[in-house]
């Protein structure tokens, strides 16, 4: 007997070992767009602590440059935190743990804030953050599509 709104040849082991392998494909696939999400945004906040360097080398006023090396490190920790928080999901949000996805969705919107200031800076910084921005509205659509039956 098959299941409603299925065919008699997509009900047995074989159909259910591709389901497995298309959610275990789909897992990874997410899996890697919040991994290059957080490596784009670590580089991102490399480029703008490397472009701080060069405003204080330039001679500007020292108060000016300490306090763009200031917001530079404080970016930068706050990318490394972020990569460090979305690596550490990845596990729950393979075993399908909702608040995993919840806690991605939340700590994505300080991502995107992030990527606005970032608009500010050189065409390193910028380009750093159009691609992040892109790779989390991925990944966030990988993580809350349906899992299909």
């Amino acid at each position: 007997m098959t299941e409603p709104g299925t065919r008699p040849d997509q009900t047995g082991p074989e159909h259910e070992t591709d389901a497995e392998a298309r959610q275990l494909t789909r897992m990874r696939r997410t899996s890697w767009l919040w991994v290059a999400a957080s490596v784009v945004g670590v580089l991102g906040g490399v480029a703008n602590y490397l472009l701080a360097t060069r405003v204080v080398s330039a001679g500007v006023e020292p108060e000016i440059g300490a306090a763009a090396l200031v917001a530079a490190l404080l970016g930068l920790a706050c990318w490394l935190l972020l990569a460090l928080l979305w690596l550490t999901l990845q596990v729950p949000l393979r075993n399908d743990r909702g608040w995993a996805r919840v806690a991605l969705a939340v700590s994505s919107a300080l991502g995107f804030g992030l990527d606005l200031v970032a608009l500010a800076g050189s065409w390193a910084t910028i380009t750093a953050a159009v691609l992040q921005a892109v790779l989390l509205v991925a990944a966030l659509v990988q993580t809350f599509r349906p899992t299909p039956s």
